[in-house]
């Protein structure tokens, strides 16, 4: 279920970096020359919460992807010691 989840947010997270450059070049104002605001301004700042929102996605999905690998290696290693812990076989000697 974890894995889901960071797969989930990961997939979000390109889908959000890719809309925000995209959005960002298509809404573009056509201004005059030395009069365009600067890529920083407030008018950008929906597109820009965009591409900081699908990094911070993609950087939580790939943490949660990694968490659930090291659960599903912790209960394999729970698994496969529970299954040896049993006492040895008593064995027969011959006569």
């Amino acid at each position: 279920m974890v894995w889901v989840a960071g797969t989930l947010l990961v997939v979000l997270g390109v889908a959000l970096l890719t809309v925000g450059p995209v959005s960002l070049v298509v809404a573009f104002l056509p201004c005059p020359i030395n009069a365009c605001p600067p890529i920083f301004s407030g008018y950008y700042a929906v597109y820009w919460s965009e591409i900081f929102a699908g990094l911070v996605m993609i950087a939580l999905g790939i943490g949660l992807i990694l968490q659930a690998r090291r659960i599903q290696g912790s209960l394999a290693a729970q698994h496969s010691t529970a299954a040896t812990s049993s006492p040895p076989a008593p064995s027969v000697s011959p006569i």
